[in-house]
């Protein structure tokens, strides 16, 4: 047996919209923590050297290995 609840527009809309800036918020927040990681911040700023340095490989290649 289907049973079915009926939810105003308007609350969903609502829901949408919290989920959305919730979604603005956990990424900012994520951000953040990383810009404060220093492993983190090493490894990209060695990333960012071997990428000038042309040091990369493609997609490809690394799907391959």
């Amino acid at each position: 047996m289907v049973q079915m609840v009926e939810i105003p527009k308007k609350l969903l809309k609502r829901l949408a919209e919290t989920e959305r800036v919730f979604r603005a918020f956990s990424d900012e927040l994520e951000d953040f923590l990383l810009a404060k990681d220093p492993a983190f911040l090493r490894k990209m700023r060695a990333a960012r050297k071997a990428h000038r340095l042309g040091k990369t490989r493609s997609l490809q290649d690394f799907l391959a290995a």
